[in-house]
């Protein structure tokens, strides 16, 4: 401690950066040498190809759940969510990692193909996407048919002179 009473920082180690570098030269020989060097992460015969669909598929085949039938009371979120993880491909866990914003006011094609391809987790919607509540809930109804996951819808509402939902309520 310091005589302020805030502790003094440590210094870094003078290898942090040698052992930085040596796991990225690591990780590169690695994904160098997992493939030939032309294939892409999304690309289709690598195990790791973008599959579409809705995410109302079921979670579990009707053999799962016959077995889960012995438990007597409802799994939690957290096992519901584990359930989800367990089944999803590496494409599947990154993409719930990221959320996209739609470039235009209304839902199209290109935020339907972003979702259907990369398995985007979420969504922000900003107060000029949503110029009604009818055209709003059309649109997330939209993208939530096209995600492979159900999607977190969001906004940046900050209140006071900030008001992103005030042309749907």
């Amino acid at each position: 401690m310091s005589t302020t009473g805030k502790p003094i920082p440590q210094a870094r180690s003078p290898h942090l950066k040698g052992t930085l570098l040596l796991i990225l030269a690591l990780l590169a020989v690695f994904l160098l040498l997992e493939g030939d060097g032309q294939r892409t992460l999304f690309q289709a015969g690598n195990g790791l190809a973008a599959s579409s669909g809705s995410f109302v598929q079921p979670v579990l085949n009707p053999a799962q759940v016959d077995e889960l039938h012995h438990l007597g009371k409802p799994i939690s979120y957290k096992q519901l969510a584990s359930l989800y993880v367990a089944r999803m491909t590496l494409d599947e866990e990154l993409g719930q990692l990221f959320a996209v914003q739609n470039r235009y006011p209304l839902y199209g094609a290109d935020i339907e193909q972003t979702l259907e391809q990369f398995h985007i987790g979420g969504v922000i919607l900003y107060q000029w996407q949503m110029l009604s509540f009818d055209q709003a809930r059309h649109d997330v109804a939209q993208m939530q048919k096209h995600a492979t996951f159900p999607l977190l819808i969001s906004t940046d509402e900050e209140g006071g002179t900030v008001d992103r939902l005030s042309n749907i309520y």
